[in-house]
């Protein structure tokens, strides 16, 4: 690709090896640097990929350090990672073991664990992780251990038999989490089209909702193919202040509501849908990313579309309605709200979601932008702008949220590439190169 990232741009192995002598360093002495955004990601590299690590001044976003905490042969189907405050680590690596969970300790530690499934989902709180496997298993994770605490098989565990994980959302502590199952399987033995609450403590399964197929029209597919018929819940998100369960229904293009004390009951109470699409159709949006934000004293969330069509949603949980439509390119990445810029900024990894003759089919063309949806004091409509880069972009992360107005961007062709952008300013403040492909950045 044509190499745009120049700063720190030639890292050598002699760079890499010093950063992480003087990473161990630092470490041993307990003096990481103050005022550092550190953040990890998934990366492919030659036959191999693993988990990475970058530091970033939070108040300027100029580099640290980077550097490959876990790297294998093995990790070469690298995944999804995620973080908590409390230090830890965690990366999935989709495929069946060995070595298929990565997970780092704030000491520095890392260490890799087998769980029998094909990896997918990760969510931490605190010192756990719950982790959602292909085959339908989801494992409770002790990331202090690196052991597996509990394991469901959603097979097993529900009646009818249950498919396998979509979306994971702990709560309460780590002390349960809400599971979305997205689709049946193809000969319909092993539904999806649910929502289940499970206890993490227990190993009860609390509630197992299951959404109503009532838009037949939009099923579809080969006699005896069961994979598209029904709404397809993916992102599961719990408001307790508004009392609603939001649930983004992919193959309805739509947003669900529910009444969440009685869905933590067992009961799907109060449900309404409405489209999230541009001109309100139905089965075109394909919804599958969502950010909340408060704005005055309401809670909303804001849903963007995969559909051709792209366009953005924000949702008013409170009056469960979508109170705005705003045209915006398809398929932007998981959205980020900067409460210091009162903003939502998101990369345009370009997914593209379409009604293919036997299945959805998916494509990806991003584009050389940053996406800012500016949100109003008073929780007024949004108004969206583009900061233009000159590499694609894929995913984001913000440095400091409560702080300034700093991303973090993984771009480039082969999004090889970094870029800090100050989405108050409009400006690329820094760019360097990434150690490998990026794959997700934790959240």
């Amino acid at each position: 690709m044509k190499k745009v990232f120049t700063e720190h741009g030639s890292f050598k192995k002699s760079f890499y090896r010093a950063w992480k002598f003087l990473a161990a360093a630092w470490l041993l002495l307990g003096v990481w640097s103050a005022g550092a955004a550190e953040i990890f990601f998934s990366f492919r590299a030659g036959e191999g990929g693993g988990l990475g690590r970058i530091e970033l001044e939070d108040a300027t976003g100029a580099l640290i350090a980077q550097e490959a905490v876990y790297t294998a042969p093995t990790a070469r189907e690298a995944y999804k990672v995620a973080q908590s405050p409390e230090g830890y680590a965690a990366m999935s690596i989709n495929a069946e073991g060995p070595d298929n969970l990565v997970i780092r300790a704030p000491d520095g530690r890392v260490r890799a664990l087998t769980i029998p499934d094909k990896l997918d989902e990760i969510r931490i709180e605190g010192r756990r992780a719950v982790v959602g496997g292909e085959e339908g298993g989801v494992f409770l994770v002790d990331l202090e251990k690196a052991e597996i605490a509990r394991t469901w098989s959603l097979k097993d565990a529900l009646n009818p038999p249950g498919r396998r994980p979509e979306d994971i959302r702990m709560e309460t502590g780590g002390r349960r989490a809400w599971v979305s199952l997205q689709k049946d399987n193809k000969s319909g033995k092993r539904e999806g089209n649910r929502v289940v609450y499970l206890d993490l403590e227990s190993g009860n399964v609390l509630a197992d909702l299951r959404l109503p197929r009532d838009r037949e029209s939009l099923h579809y597919g080969r006699e005896g193919d069961f994979r598209q018929r029904g709404p397809g819940p993916e992102i599961v998100m719990p408001v307790d202040s508004a009392n609603t369960l939001l649930v983004t229904l992919d193959l309805y293009g739509a947003i669900g509501f529910a009444d969440l004390a009685a869905a933590r009951a067992g009961k799907l109470s109060s449900w309404s849908v409405q489209s999230t699409a541009l001109d309100e159709s139905w089965g075109t949006a394909f919804p599958d990313r969502l950010v909340p934000f408060r704005a005055g004293d309401r809670d909303f969330a804001l849903v963007v579309n995969a559909g051709a069509a792209g366009g953005a949603a924000v949702v008013d949980v409170q009056k469960r309605l979508i109170a705005q439509r705003i045209p915006a390119p398809h398929g932007l990445s998981t959205p980020a709200f900067i409460p210091a810029a009162r903003a939502i900024a998101t990369a345009s990894g370009g997914k593209l979601k379409e009604r293919g003759s036997e299945d959805v089919e998916k494509t990806y063309q991003p584009r050389s932008e940053v996406v800012v949806f500016d949100v109003s004091a008073d929780g007024g409509p949004l108004a969206m702008r583009t900061i233009s880069t000159d590499a694609p972009t894929h995913a984001l992360r913000a440095l400091a949220p409560e702080k300034n107005a700093l991303v973090l961007v993984s771009a480039g062709e082969q999004a090889d590439g970094w870029l800090v952008v100050d989405i108050a300013e409009s400006r690329i403040a820094h760019r360097f190169d990434a150690i490998g492909r990026v794959i997700r950045i934790a959240p």
